[in-house]
């Protein structure tokens, strides 16, 4: 998610339509469903949040790939717990 462009607006001096609203701290105009993020100082398509670790924004273009690694991070946690239960039993690694 970190070398994708995650739905960054190019700014707008005017609106391309009446739906599009103007953004003072972007001193752009947004369509709707836009938002403007004060980490990165721009204005993002379907814009969820901005990952403190890597700094980058998590919007349209990028949210499947976010959503597959927690995904991926929810399954190796879950294997880390079955590998720690098993083992702390004494079920995993026993010789007969």
């Amino acid at each position: 998610t970190a070398l994708r462009n995650p739905g960054l607006l190019v700014r707008h001096a005017t609106a391309p339509d009446e739906t599009w609203t103007w953004n003072d701290q972007a001193q752009t105009f947004k369509p709707p469903g836009a938002r403007y993020c004060p980490w990165c100082s721009a204005v993002f398509e379907d814009f969820d949040h901005t990952c403190p670790w890597t700094g980058t924004a998590i919007a349209k273009n990028n949210i499947f790939s976010f959503r597959l690694f927690v995904g991926a991070l929810q399954i190796l946690a879950y294997f880390t717990a079955a590998v720690f239960v098993l083992g702390s039993l004494g079920i995993a690694g026993r010789d007969s």
